[in-house]
C-alpha cells in the first residue's frame, strides 16, 4: 500500500490513494481512467521533452566555436604555410584528422590525373 503522504509517481499509485479500500463505483472507475490517462500523458510529455533538451544541448555543444590556436611557422621560412595552418587547426579541434586525410587523398588523385593539363605549385 502506498503511503498517502508521498507524491504518486505512477497512475496506479494515485488510484490507491484515492480509493484505498473497497471496489470503486462505475463513475469512480471512469474518473480513475481519465486521471490515469492524463497522468500518463504528462509523464510521456516530460520524458520526450527531457530527451529533446538533451539532444539540443548536445547540438549546442557541438556547434560551439573552438578556441583559436596560434600557428607556429617553420623558423626557416618567412610566412606560415598551408600545412602549418592546417596542423594548428587540427590541434585546436576545428577539423578531424580523418576528414583532412580523405581530402588530401582526393587532392593527390586529382593532381596525378590532371598533371598534364596544369602546372602544380610546390607547397
Amino acid at each position: 500500500m502506498v503511503n498517502p503522504v508521498t507524491t504518486p509517481k505512477k497512475a496506479r499509485e494515485l488510484r490507491a490513494i484515492l480509493r484505498p479500500n473497497g471496489d470503486p463505483t462505475p463513475s469512480e472507475r471512469l474518473l480513475f481512467r481519465k486521471v490515469e490517462k492524463a497522468f500518463n500523458q504528462k509523464n510521456y510529455q516530460l520524458a520526450t521533452q527531457a530527451r529533446e533538451i538533451e539532444a539540443l544541448k548536445a547540438t549546442v555543444e557541438r556547434l560551439k566555436p573552438t578556441k583559436r590556436r596560434r600557428v607556429v611557422p617553420d623558423p626557416n621560412t618567412i610566412f606560415a604555410t598551408i600545412d602549418d595552418i592546417h596542423r594548428a587547426q587540427v590541434e585546436a579541434g576545428r577539423f578531424d584528422l580523418e576528414s583532412s586525410d580523405s581530402s588530401e587523398d582526393s587532392e593527390s588523385e586529382e593532381e596525378s590525373e590532371g598533371a598534364e593539363d596544369c602546372i602544380v605549385a610546390a607547397r
